[in-house]
């Protein structure tokens, strides 16, 4: 979310590992994604294509768990996803045949990907064409597989990379005068030392979710004896209930649904004392359910 992608047109920067293998002239990437959005992020000035939605053929996991052994590769494809109310502005300057604003391609069926809200001033570009058309709907129904060959023999071209010219069928670029710069000598990857630090809170801010489960956070404004709170969570994301615990108290289960819920809960009588307040929220993403906590601590006025 937020992000301002623009100008990835340098093929002679520093690279290492499969990461070297990302298309020159893309502003984002997203490879074998399953069940993450892409939201409300400018894509602007990248040559190629503004953001591609594409499958992770891995060469070097075995056994193949999660994706589809292809020959020697484990293919993992991309499902799930949603790029809503992002902006375009000037991408596709190559002028080779797919580049634009949105490029798509995936080998198998699954639970759809969707495409909406997003705007070129210019008018939105994408391959194939007229994606929010074809897939409107973040519902999670399964439909067929979107190959999309010109577009993958034209990532295969410009990324260079082995294996996705193994699974596009292909040796070599399009022989009709595909056009991209190529990777010069550039300068290695600079060696990263062991002692670097991890994020210090890499959980801050985020809305509930099962990967930052656990989480402490001490609310800066004073609270009245009954507090009510909004809950959100991510697309695709429903709940099944909340539970919350003031204290020693025992827990209380709310009923919610959707992707939004409120609760309301007594804190205590006396006055600036702090309360450590337990959430617990059931939820389903997709078909599978999961559960996350986090405990806010807050102070009476």
């Amino acid at each position: 979310m937020h992000n301002n992608v623009h100008d990835n047109n340098n093929p002679n920067v520093p690279a290492a590992g499969s990461a070297a293998a990302g298309p020159v002239g893309t502003g984002m990437s997203v490879s074998g994604a399953r069940n993450d959005t892409i939201m409300d992020n400018t894509f602007a000035n990248n040559d190629a294509w503004g953001f591609i939605l594409v499958p992770y053929p891995d060469s070097t996991t075995q056994p193949c768990t999660g994706g589809t052994q292809t020959g020697a590769l484990c293919v993992y494809d991309e499902s799930g996803d949603a790029v809503l109310n992002n902006t375009f502005v000037h991408n596709g300057s190559f002028g080779n045949t797919t580049n634009g604003d949105i490029g798509f391609v995936n080998t198998e069926p699954g639970p759809t990907n969707c495409f909406a809200g997003n705007h070129d001033p210019a008018g939105l570009t994408t391959s194939p064409a007229a994606l929010e058309t074809l897939y409107p709907t973040c519902d999670g129904h399964v439909v067929p597989p979107q190959p999309n060959p010109p577009f993958l023999s034209q990532v295969a071209c410009d990324s260079q990379s082995i294996q996705l010219f193994a699974i596009s069928g292909g040796q070599s670029c399009p022989p009709v005068g595909a056009n991209y710069p190529r990777h010069g000598a550039g300068q290695p990857m600079p060696a990263v030392p062991n002692t670097l630090p991890t994020m210090p809170h890499p959980c801050g801010g985020v809305t509930a979710d099962p990967w930052c489960s656990g989480q402490v956070t001490t609310v800066a404004r004073c609270a009245a004896r009954f507090v009510s709170t909004g809950l959100n969570l991510a697309v695709r994301e429903r709940f099944v209930s909340v539970s919350v615990r003031v204290a020693h108290r025992r827990s209380i289960a709310h009923k919610a649904r959707g992707r939004r819920a409120r609760v309301r809960f007594f804190l205590a009588s006396a006055r600036h004392r702090r309360l450590r307040v337990r959430f617990v929220l059931h939820l389903k993403v997709g078909k599978h359910r999961e559960t996350t906590r986090f405990t806010r601590i807050y102070h009476r006025c």
